[in-house]
């Protein structure tokens, strides 16, 4: 009986020790025969963000189908590319709390299997029935700034604020100096959401939905973290109200995302000298409207009053004529020429607050009719 045990225990190590061995032959097989050189892939961020539109780059497509292998051994499987531009999975994601189909509008369930590529950064992933975006946050030093704001952001306890809004980055992959995040796949951009043209919204939805945004605002900024790339397509929802089409009484979480420009101070920094100086962005590449302090390449300026004048931006072109003076006469001092003059999410969010508590609903369950001249950016 004792030299039967025996025999078994031996067994069970040479067969626990050949599965090891075959296991580690197979991933370096696999890491050999199908992982890319690394000299196949982009060698900074910027490469990353503008595959395929020069035509000495591999397409989007090309240089993504390289690391399927890749992910693959993390458990993630690219979706489809239908072309260069657009992505799409045959089978909808299991719940996750970070998408849902609206009750009033269940025909978009179609979109949530469907990716539309804005970046060469970033691909859809499935895991587990759960839909992701796949990002490049860092190549080499490049891109370490906004990784480690997401990593400071996301610590715990505060990952679990009821106020905090930033989409976390659920795990990171990491292949040779290229570190990718992980991110949940959401439904909608707040933008399209607050578009009379695209979604049928009521003033109470965009109202909320702002609010929200402006809580992402004010969560970034006590932790000394400035955006500057604060317009609302940055923000996202888990779905749209459209509360047009039936009253939606949930609201939708909104979600604030991309740090690629983002700004953090330590707390030994005076706040009157937290201020930075040129384009968030290489002048090469930056499309965005620019606040009067940018106008000015070497002058100094505040990174968070920066942020005002972006937030204000879009809203005063999407969301400032509602008809009722209490909103639409909150947007314009966003815009104040002097960064000084604007006021802070805090005071907006404590303002919109008020008034939202004081008025009667149906003054905001109506539908918001102005469809503004968006400049696309």
């Amino acid at each position: 009986m004792v030299a039967s045990t025996t025999s078994q225990n031996i067994i069970l190590r040479l067969s626990s020790s050949t599965f090891y061995f075959f296991r580690r032959l197979h991933f370096c097989l696999t890491q050999f025969f199908e992982f890319p050189a690394r000299s196949e892939l982009p060698t900074d961020l910027l490469s990353w963000s503008f595959l395929g539109e020069d035509q000495d780059t591999p397409t989007y497509v090309k240089c993504w189908s390289k690391l399927g292998a890749v992910f693959e051994q993390h458990g993630f499987t690219l979706w489809n590319c239908s072309d260069e531009h657009n992505q799409y999975v045959s089978d909808l994601p299991a719940p996750n709390n970070y998408v849902f189909i609206p009750f009033n509008h269940p025909n978009i369930a179609r979109n949530l299997s469907r990716f539309a590529v804005y970046s060469g950064l970033q691909h859809a992933a499935r895991k587990d029935k759960h839909h992701y975006v796949i990002r490049v946050m860092s190549v080499g030093a490049d891109g370490l700034d906004e990784l480690n704001i997401l990593r400071f952001l996301s610590q715990p306890p505060d990952n679990l604020l009821s106020n905090n809004h930033i989409l976390p980055m659920i795990s990171e992959i990491v292949y040779h100096d290229i570190v990718f995040g992980v991110f949940p796949l959401l439904g909608e951009r707040v933008q399209n959401a607050m578009l009379p043209m695209i979604h049928k919204s009521t003033i109470e939805d965009v109202v909320y939905m702002i609010m929200q945004a402006l809580e992402a605002v004010i969560y970034i900024h006590s932790k000394n973290v400035a955006h500057r790339d604060l317009f609302m397509d940055n923000f996202m929802l888990a779905w749209s109200p459209q509360s047009m089409l039936g009253q939606n009484w949930t609201r939708p979480r909104v979600y604030l995302i991309d740090f690629e420009t983002a700004i953090h101070f330590s707390d030994e920094v005076d706040p009157s000298k937290r201020l930075v100086s040129g384009l968030p962005m290489p002048e090469h590449v930056y499309r965005r409207q620019r606040a009067p302090e940018l106008l000015f390449e070497s002058s100094m300026y505040c990174p968070f009053r920066l942020d005002m004048w972006q937030f204000g931006f879009q809203i005063m072109e999407m969301f400032s004529k509602t008809g009722i003076q209490e909103i639409d006469s909150l947007w314009p001092p966003l815009m104040a020429e002097n960064p000084v003059e604007r006021p802070t999410a805090s005071e907006i969010f404590q303002q919109l607050g008020d008034f939202v508590s004081t008025v009667p609903p149906k003054l905001l369950r109506r539908a918001y009719t102005c469809d503004p001249v968006i400049r696309w950016m």
